[in-house]
């Protein structure tokens, strides 16, 4: 169903493209567009949680219509980089997801992934950020991707 990485000596597997994952700030959600069948891709802030990527965003736009029209997604993020000149080369680790997106329904689950949002890149600001979430959680949506198949690249240690 998925293709095999073709650089293997650079594969480090699901576990270390979680923590990959994990460690970067910025994502890149990829969707094909409604409109063109183009594919559109757009950096994001996101958390990973409870084996799920999920993503905050407004409730209307075009990555919305785009995973109502096809779930299908690809996520992709670098979470250390480097160039080295003198090699001619850069060195990395990324992580590249195939997965299911959807808008989530459950407000519980909305709920703890807005905070941890917050608790992700407002640590400083927890109180202020939790109110936050609830004065705005009727005019924001979360996307959740499933993860079908999660794969770690690395050409440094």
């Amino acid at each position: 169903m998925f293709r095999d990485m073709r650089r293997v000596d650079r594969n480090k597997g699901t576990l270390e493209g979680i923590e990959i994952l994990k460690n970067s700030d910025v994502s890149f959600l990829s969707t094909i567009s409604v409109d063109d069948g183009y594919p559109y891709a757009i950096p994001m802030n996101h958390v990973y949680l409870d084996g799920n990527i999920y993503y905050h965003c407004s409730k209307k736009g075009h990555k919305l219509d785009n995973i109502k029209e096809n779930s299908k997604v690809c996520v992709s993020a670098v979470s250390e980089y480097e160039f080295v000149p003198d090699k001619f080369t850069v060195g990395y680790k990324s992580v590249v997801v195939f997965g299911k997106a959807s808008v989530v329904e459950d407000e519980d689950e909305k709920r703890i992934v807005l905070r941890e949002v917050i608790k992700t890149y407002s640590t400083d600001y927890i109180e202020a950020g939790n109110e936050y979430v609830e004065k705005l959680f009727k005019i924001t949506d979360v996307i959740k991707v499933v993860p079908e198949k999660i794969s770690g690249k690395a050409s440094k240690e």
